[in-house]
């Protein structure tokens, strides 16, 4: 993979820092910190890992993961309800996020040497999708799980499966739609409810979505700048740093700002799925259409419910959003694509 990939990602950390100085001097070096981590991560990725010593223990990982999210349902504290983090002295580790490069791999290697033809491979495929995901879920956490779901049957669809096997899947949807709701937590519901009700409850449910409306309508062309930006400052805006980052970014530096770093976004996505189709190892490439699809997801959701398209999901913004955990993963994850295009 060409380096540029990798300056993009620290020209998108730049934004990110930018962001984050709307916060405060702490948030920043907390960012420049997750950063700094995640390009040495890169570079010791880059310049020691063995591609095939990779792959061979990446099924070894990717099962510590899955035990790293069974432990954390049965011994992990409750952050607001839910049970997501793992404390190390005093920063929070997300095995959710951290793992999914390695699930993504993990799954890339199987289609790889035994591609879903039969329907004993392709229900065991499935399986390999739907644990992380549902565990994940009942964390709860319906973004990520969204995001690793979505993420993984990407890769699955494209490997190449029968078409009477996707069209199974697609009617097998239906009544999961139906089922859903059910398994839902009342939050989790209101939140969706409020999505399509926008004037219901606007001092509760729909507050934050409307907050962070309020934030991007006064930003205007060139934004409100950094001393100005009163809705993220003065705390209106809840989460303004993580979840609603980007309604607290276009309100600083406006519609120009936010232009830029769309513009950036789609560069360095396009970039990752150029590794796609300059890679012969497909094993990297079903990799880098996993890596780009969990990225672009997490893009668009963030974007979305900034802007009420989609509702409230609790999904970050990459290199932008704070979380030592999402910041240094990226990194790894790109040093990984590198390491799997050298075979």
């Amino acid at each position: 993979m060409r380096e540029r990939t990798f300056l993009l990602a620290i020209l998108l950390s730049c934004f990110g820092l930018a962001t984050q100085y709307l916060f405060g001097r702490t948030f920043v070096l907390n960012q420049l910190l997750y950063v700094c981590v995640g390009i040495l991560m890169y570079m010791i990725i880059v310049r020691f890992v063995n591609p095939q010593t990779l792959l061979a223990h990446v099924h070894v990982i990717s099962l510590v993961g899955i035990a790293a999210l069974i432990s954390l349902l049965l011994f992990g504290t409750p952050v607001r309800g839910s049970r997501r983090w793992f404390r190390i002295l005093s920063a929070g580790f997300q095995p959710s996020i951290f793992f999914t490069s390695f699930f993504t791999i993990s799954l890339a290697q199987i289609l790889n040497s035994n591609p879903a033809r039969s329907v004993r491979s392709f229900l065991r495929t499935v399986l390999l999708i739907l644990v992380p995901a549902l565990l994940v879920f009942r964390q709860p956490d319906l973004g990520t799980s969204l995001l690793i779901l979505i993420t993984l049957s990407w890769v699955f669809l494209y490997s190449g499966i029968p078409l009477l096997y996707l069209i199974i899947t697609a009617f097998s949807i239906v009544p999961i739609i139906f089922v859903t709701p059910l398994l839902l937590h009342n939050y989790q519901l209101d939140r969706i409810v409020s999505f399509l009700n926008p004037q219901m409850d606007p001092y509760g449910l729909n507050y934050n979505s409307l907050q962070a409306l309020i934030a991007i309508g006064s930003g205007g062309f060139l934004g409100k700048g950094i001393l100005n930006a009163s809705q993220s400052q003065l705390q209106f805006l809840p989460e303004a740093h993580t979840d609603f980052v980007f309604a607290s970014f276009i309100e600083a530096y406006g519609f120009f700002g936010g232009f830029l770093l769309l513009t950036a976004i789609t560069i360095f996505l396009y970039s990752l799925l150029s590794a796609v189709a300059h890679t012969k190892n497909r094993i990297a490439s079903l990799y880098a259409v996993g890596l780009c699809m969990f990225i672009f997801v997490q893009y668009a959701f963030n974007v979305g419910m900034n802007l009420r398209i989609f509702p409230v999901v609790g999904v970050p913004l990459p290199f932008i959003s704070t979380g030592g955990t999402g910041i240094i993963t990226l990194f790894i994850s790109l040093a990984l694509l590198k390491k799997l295009k050298d075979i």
